[in-house]
């Protein structure tokens, strides 16, 4: 459980306003997420670009960059 907490902020009018956030449960991932994304990952044509989803963006320039490079060359 997360405790309730307060804390500033500025608002669009530039105002100083406290904000207020009520205690929550944290969501807990579902033991068996893990076969949803293996039949999505078998479903699409590029396995490695639907995992490329889930990488922060500078890491998924990587992984694309590459790609489209070697596929501008077989042209």
């Amino acid at each position: 459980m997360i405790p309730s907490i307060t804390y500033p902020r500025v608002n669009a009018q530039g105002k100083v306003v406290l904000v207020t956030r009520k205690p929550f449960s944290r969501r807990k991932i579902k033991p068996h997420v893990w076969k949803y994304h293996l039949r999505q990952m078998a479903a699409v044509e590029d396995p490695i670009d639907y995992l490329c989803r889930f990488l922060p963006a500078q890491d998924q320039a990587k992984f694309r960059l590459p790609e489209k490079e070697s596929l501008a060359a077989q042209a």
